[in-house]
């Protein structure tokens, strides 16, 4: 299941999630009994790699970081596990 967050920032360059929006998703996935899978986020005009940024506010190290990003009018994603700093590259698999 997809829960999308609002950006209480109205900006395309950064993303802070509604305080409120997310504390309820939290409690709706320990009540489901659900697994945080991964947190997803775009880059319009960026790379397709966590930016700095990302990196510093990665406060989930369970959760892989999916990254969506538009080269040429082409969208892509890209998965990524951040853990203290280090930025590993995953396989994303959609079955």
């Amino acid at each position: 299941m997809v829960l999308p967050v609002k950006n209480t920032l109205n900006s395309r360059e950064r993303f802070r999630m509604d305080a409120q929006e997310q504390l309820e998703f939290f409690l709706q996935i320990e009540k489901q009994h659900w697994d945080l899978l991964g947190i997803y986020h775009s880059h319009p005009n960026g790379p397709p790699y966590p930016s700095k940024t990302d990196i510093e506010e990665a406060y989930y190290p369970e959760a892989a970081n999916l990254i969506w990003s538009n080269a040429d009018g082409n969208w892509s994603c890209h998965a990524f596990y951040i853990i203290n700093g280090k930025v590993t590259p995953i396989e994303l698999v959609i079955e």
